[in-house]
């Protein structure tokens, strides 16, 4: 088994890498995502959230960590596209325990509402970030939650420890230099799940059965290009968004995802052709956990560019993708 892991690493990505590179040499643009499959396409606009929804930030003066704010989000956007989109959601905060620095909490506070729908709290936390990287102001900030303009939930993001780290990444002097980013001391491994997730038992209550997070390993691997950590994290997080749609248990269709926002390309589909018909399954669930883990894994590294990785459920490959700049990106 551990032979037959090492030579998919050496042997099955390098030329999946190069295969998706192939495929994907012609630009692509119009929509932000084609479905390569018979399923018809979603077209979505420059962010994956409806005109209907919006945020209303206010920033306090404490900076938060870049890196421990971005692995939350991607960690509780996996966490919360597990379970059903439309579903009530109760008062909740989160953290993560290894990037540790910030803590997101929701709630309806003194709003009308007791609890809100979790596809607001979804679209919130992208639309948060998306703000802060655009407005390069990673700070404790408080975001009313808007669908027709009528108050829905609160999201707030709060340092959790004061240090050195924290006033160097203040507003106006971030950086998409991985190597200008604090982390946590972790330890990185070629072949693993996300560990931050791993942490939690709540977050796989919602796995389809009889698979487990133990049973799910993802190769990855990646070359140095013009990917900067701001693209890598906001367009998971954005595609994070998009992908809560579907529900769990959903089988995965080729698709290439085009974030016009970062000028990134996702593509992911089914390993086998013609597609597996029997289990294990290339599901949503899954797919959710491979892009939680891509950008974790670029961190660790302190290396930003093409990724292209392979999930497998109990030593079975059953889905792959890639990441990559979009070609036709201005």
């Amino acid at each position: 088994m551990l032979i037959l892991s090492i030579l998919k690493t050496f042997c099955v990505l390098p030329l999946l890498r190069c295969a998706l590179a192939q495929e994907l040499t012609e630009p692509l643009s119009s929509t932000t995502l084609v479905n390569t499959s018979s399923v018809p396409a979603k077209n979505t606009s420059l962010q994956p959230w409806p005109r209907q929804f919006k945020v209303s930030e206010t920033y306090k003066t404490r900076p938060i960590t870049v890196t421990d704010t971005l692995v939350l989000a991607v960690q509780v956007l996996v966490q919360l596209g597990l379970k059903h989109f439309d579903g009530l959601m109760p008062n909740q905060s989160f953290s993560n325990p290894e990037y540790n620095k910030v803590r997101m909490d929701y709630s309806t506070g003194s709003l009308p509402v007791s609890r809100t729908r979790r596809k607001y709290v979804i679209w919130g936390i992208s639309a948060a970030i998306t703000s802060m990287v655009k407005d390069k102001k990673f700070a404790e900030s408080v975001w009313v939650l808007l669908w027709n303009e009528q108050p829905v939930g609160i999201i707030s993001f709060e340092a959790q420890s004061s240090n050195a780290l924290d006033a160097k990444q203040s507003a106006g002097e971030l950086s998409p230099n991985a190597e200008s980013l604090a982390a946590g001391s972790i330890t990185s491994r070629d072949r693993d799940i996300d560990p931050s997730l791993a942490e939690s038992k709540d977050n796989y209550n919602d796995l389809p059965e009889p698979y487990t997070v133990d049973d799910i390993s993802i190769l990855i691997d990646f070359s140095e290009g013009s990917l900067t950590i701001f693209d890598v994290f906001l367009s998971i997080i954005h595609l994070l968004a998009n992908v809560a749609e579907l529900d769990s248990q959903v089988i995965v269709r080729s698709t290439a995802y085009v974030d016009l926002q970062c000028g990134v390309v996702v593509k992911y589909g089914n390993y086998m052709i013609p597609e597996r018909e029997t289990p294990p399954l290339y599901l949503t669930a899954y797919l959710m956990h491979a892009l939680g883990r891509v950008p974790r894994f670029m961190l660790e590294k302190r290396k930003f560019g093409f990724a292209a990785w392979v999930l497998e459920i109990n030593g079975v490959p059953v889905g792959d993708g890639a990441i990559l700049k979009n070609l036709n990106a201005k």
